[in-house]
């Protein structure tokens, strides 16, 4: 699902429809490896990446 938002748009909480940011993949692929790498003591409880300019965090 790589194309979701892309193209004509995903649709807003006013109803309007909009394209939303993107980012690379390896922007995110950094962030698995930055917890993946972090000692056996820290426990990471989630993580959230969203693109800069993203309308609604978090919004599902």
């Amino acid at each position: 699902m790589d194309t979701i938002g892309v193209g004509s748009g995903a649709v807003q909480a006013d109803g309007s429809s909009r394209v939303e940011p993107t980012f690379p993949v390896d922007e995110a692929a950094r962030a698995v490896l930055l917890m993946a790498g972090m000692p056996p003591s820290a426990s990471v409880g989630s993580l959230v990446i969203t693109a800069a300019g993203m309308p609604f965090i978090g919004r599902g």
